[in-house]
């Protein structure tokens, strides 16, 4: 999923915005729709912004389950779980992948693991996922907590 779209420097921007109206726009109720675009006098024209899911969950524009919450961190029920208990470990601070997400910060994920694992009382009995490009559907880092145990412990804020 594209983050920003730029205006080519070889002044094909009518082509680019068709681009865009073919591959972004969507007939709704026979009105079109699109994802923000913003124009700005810059040397970058045009900017397709488009925001992860996760971002939304975080600014709280889609409801979601919350385990727990801290400046920097923020826990969450998966949607599709793939087991009786399946949350997400997710930064506030979006980074594509865990190739780009500073040692800081997978530090703090890290230790967030193993605070849910004790809250949950499954601290020898879980396992944590991460997808690196690879399997990753949402462009936002973060960890799959899964376990067969402990959902009788899973209160959520």
């Amino acid at each position: 999923m594209a983050r920003h779209l730029a205006s080519p420097s070889d002044g094909s921007l009518k082509t680019t915005l068709r681009q865009l109206r073919v591959k972004h726009f969507k007939r709704k109720n026979n009105k079109r729709f699109h994802p923000t675009i913003l124009a700005s006098n810059t040397k970058v024209p045009f900017i397709l912004l488009m925001l992860s899911v996760f971002t939304r969950i975080i600014k709280r524009e889609i409801p979601s389950k919350i385990f727990h919450e801290t400046d920097s961190i923020i826990v969450i029920a998966d949607h599709r779980p793939k087991d009786v208990v399946h949350l997400l470990i997710i930064p506030k601070t979006e980074y594509p992948n865990f190739q780009s997400t500073p040692p800081e910060v997978l530090s703090e994920m890290n230790a967030t693991v193993k605070l849910v694992a004790e809250r949950l009382g499954i601290s020898d009995h879980y396992r944590m996922q991460v997808n690196n490009g690879y399997g990753q559907e949402v462009d936002h880092v973060h960890y799959h907590f899964i376990s067969n145990r402990g959902a009788e412990k899973l209160k959520f804020l």
